[in-house]
């Protein structure tokens, strides 16, 4: 990775709505809901989030009927996370329609 692609990578990183989304997503698959409840914000607002990680390969989606689902596309991010120190597994982040 050259410095460009690498300042692009953390300039997507660079909001707190973003890493509370992959701080999220880092211990497992999150709805669209799911991340609505746990950020307090409008769909539209995360989604808008969501395709900015999702363009930078940040994110990966997969549709599940009506629900759209995002997980980690990119485990660097997890290294990054953690030395912010960032929470990566707070319970209260579980996907409670997430199937098992």
């Amino acid at each position: 990775m050259d410095y460009e692609s690498a300042a692009g990578f953390l300039k997507t990183l660079a909001h707190p709505t973003r890493l509370r989304i992959v701080a999220a997503v880092c211990k497992g698959e999150r709805c669209v809901s799911n991340l609505e409840n746990l950020l307090e914000l409008k769909q539209a607002n995360v989604s808008q989030h969501l395709a900015i990680l999702s363009r930078a390969g940040i994110l990966r989606s997969r549709r599940d009927g009506m629900r759209t689902c995002y997980r980690l596309a990119d485990e660097r991010v997890i290294a990054i996370l953690e030395i912010l120190g960032v929470e990566l597994d707070s319970e209260s982040w579980e996907c409670t329609s997430q199937e098992s």
